[in-house]
C-alpha cells in the first residue's frame, strides 16, 4: 500500500509534469509494512527484527490518526498518531512502541505541526517524548525503524514532506538511548544534500562541481536556449551574458534507507534535482548514497543524471 508521503510526492510531479518537468525514478520512503503480528505485548522478536532488516511492524497499540492521550501522560493540545512502529529499540530483547505524533485540526487533515516523537518502552512502560527538530511541521509524516550504524541497536528515521515548489521533504535520524532520544545526526547536516555549485557557462551548458570530490559534471540545456536567449541570459551564438549567472539544487526530493552492502545497516540513497534559470526549469538529478559514521554523514557515491529535453518528456 502507498504510504502517504510517496502519494504526496506523487501528486507533486504530476503537477511538475503540467510544467514540462517529467517524473523520473525514485525510491519510496517507507517499506510496506504487514499487519501486526498476532503476538502479546512486549514479546521477544524474532532475529531478523533483533537485527533490524524487519523491524517495520506496525504498533498493536497506537493506530494511526486516532487521538494520542495516554492516560498517566498530560497533554497539552490535541496531538494525532501520525505513524507507530513496535520494535525493539534498545537491544532489550523487548519491543517498544514508537509512535510519531503531532498537532492537526482534525483526524483526516494531511498537514500537522509540533511533531513528535514518543517511544513507550516496552520493558518498562515509561514514555520518552521530545519534537522531531526544528523542521517539526509539513505533511504525510513517517518513521522508519532500522540500524544506521554500528553503535546502536536501531533507529528512527522520520520523513515529513514539505509540499514546497520543489516536492522536497525534511528528515531527522534519532537514537533511543538509555531511555532518553538523542540527535543521531544534526538535521541541517542530514538535509543539507550534495554540496554542488552550479555555474553557466557558454553554449546554453551548465557546470555542477561537487565541493566533497572536486568532480565537475556538464549539463546540457540546449532544450531551453529559446528562453534564454528571451530572458536576455545567451546571445543567439550561445554567448553567455552574465558570466554570474547560477543554477539551483533543491533539498532532497527522497532519502530512503537502503542496505546496499547487505551487512545488516542502512545507508541513505538520496534524490535532488537541478534547475536552471528557474525552479521548474528542471535539467537534471543528482543522486547520492551516505553512510552514517561517527555522528556524520559520508558520502559514497554519487551521480548526476541528465533529464532528456523537453520536447522528448
Amino acid at each position: 500500500m502507498m504510504s502517504h508521503l510517496t502519494a504526496i510526492v506523487a501528486a507533486v510531479w504530476i503537477l511538475l509534469a503540467g510544467t514540462g518537468v517529467a517524473p523520473v525514478q525514485s525510491w519510496h520512503t517507507e517499506p510496506q509494512s504487514a499487519d501486526p503480528p498476532m503476538q502479546a505485548p512486549n514479546d521477544i522478536p524474532s532475529k531478523e527484527q533483533s537485527t533490524g532488516s524487519k523491524a517495520e511492524d506496525l504498533s498493536p497499540h497506537f493506530a494511526k490518526d486516532s487521538v494520542f492521550s495516554p492516560e498517566d501522560l498530560s497533554i497539552e493540545e490535541t496531538r494525532f498518531v501520525l505513524d507507530a512502529k513496535y520494535a525493539d529499540m534498545d537491544g532489550d530483547g523487548i519491543r517498544d512502541d514508537i509512535v510519531l505524533i503531532g498537532h492537526k485540526e482534525n483526524a483526516d487533515s494531511i498537514y500537522a505541526s509540533a511533531i513528535q516523537i514518543a517511544v513507550k518502552s516496552g520493558s518498562t512502560g515509561v514514555y520518552t517524548i521530545r519534537s522531531v527538530g526544528s523542521f517539526n511541521e509539513g505533511y504525510g509524516s513517517c518513521l522508519f525503524i532500522g540500524r544506521f550504524d554500528s553503535e546502536s541497536h536501531n533507529d528512527i528515521l522520520v520523513t515529513t514532506a514539505t509540499m514546497g515548489s520543489g516536492g522536497t521533504s525534511t528528515y531527522q535520524l534519532v537514537s533511543y538511548q538509555n531511555a532518553a532520544l538523542v540527535d543521531k545526526l544534526d538535521e541541517e547536516v542530514l538535509n543539507a544534500g550534495l554540496p554542488l555549485d552550479i555555474r553557466f557557462t557558454d553554449e546554453y551548458k551548465l557546470t555542477a562541481t561537487n565541493a566533497l570530490t572536486g568532480q565537475t559534471d556538464i549539463i546540457d540545456a540546449r532544450s531551453s536556449r529559446e528562453d534564454y536567449i528571451r530572458l536576455h541570459m545567451y546571445d543567439s551564438n550561445g554567448k553567455l551574458l552574465n558570466t554570474k549567472e547560477q543554477g539551483m539544487i533543491d533539498g532532497f526530493v527522497n532519502l530512503a534507507p537502503e542496505d546496499t552492502d547487505h551487512d545488516g545497516i542502512y545507508e541513505l540513497r538520496g534524490v535532488q534535482y537541478i534547475s536552471g534559470a528557474w525552479h521548474a526549469n528542471v535539467l537534471a538529478q543528482a543522486e547520492s548514497v551516505w553512510a552514517v559514521r561517527h555522528g556524520s554523514l559520508e558520502l559514497l557515491s554519487d551521480k548526476l543524471i541528465a533529464l532528456p529535453p523537453l520536447e522528448e518528456r
